[in-house]
């Protein structure tokens, strides 16, 4: 998880932009693409309104100087308009993409023996609530693993194992 700096900004801050090329590449596809094609249907159907009107205008020798600017404003508006969806799909895929791609880390940690590892994802990623379900299911089974009697120990020292774990 992150810890505010004086400067109110986290001091975790991820360095690379996709961590997970083909995961964030689905979830971005699946995020922007049908707002991008709406939208760019959109933007085109007025263009071309746009443009039988100057053609209309220009054959009946009226002059319509607003309808340039209009044409103008709305492909800024589809320039920036297409930035935001892209860049929000990208925030939001981090903030998934991030959090499995520290799932993944630390069972490979677990696997090759660090027990003692856990998952620690920022405030702001989501699957926060199922990275501390995680957690305290591997310390569950971290104290299981503790209590549980080796087929190596005596009787005593099971016993002694089990007093202590009770504790």
């Amino acid at each position: 998880m992150t810890t505010p700096t004086d400067s109110g900004k986290t001091k975790y801050k991820r360095k690379i932009l996709l961590i997970d090329k083909p995961l964030q590449g689905r979830i971005i596809k699946s995020i922007a693409w049908p707002c991008a094609v709406a939208l760019v249907t959109a933007s085109g159907l007025m263009c071309m309104f746009c443009f039988r009107l100057a053609a209309e205008a220009f054959e009946a020798d009226v002059d319509l100087p607003s309808v340039a600017p209009l044409m103008f404003t709305a492909a800024g508006c589809l320039i920036v308009t297409l930035v935001l969806i892209f860049y929000n799909a990208l925030k939001i895929s981090h903030r998934v993409a991030g959090p499995l791609y520290r799932f993944r880390a630390v069972m490979k940690q677990i696997q090759d023996g660090d027990a003692d590892a856990r998952i620690r994802i920022r405030k702001t990623d989501y699957l926060l609530e199922f990275a501390d379900s995680m957690n305290e299911f591997l310390e569950w089974v971290e104290k299981r693993e503790l209590s549980t009697p080796t087929p190596s120990q005596s009787g005593a020292e099971q016993a002694a194992t089990a007093s202590a774990s009770s504790e």
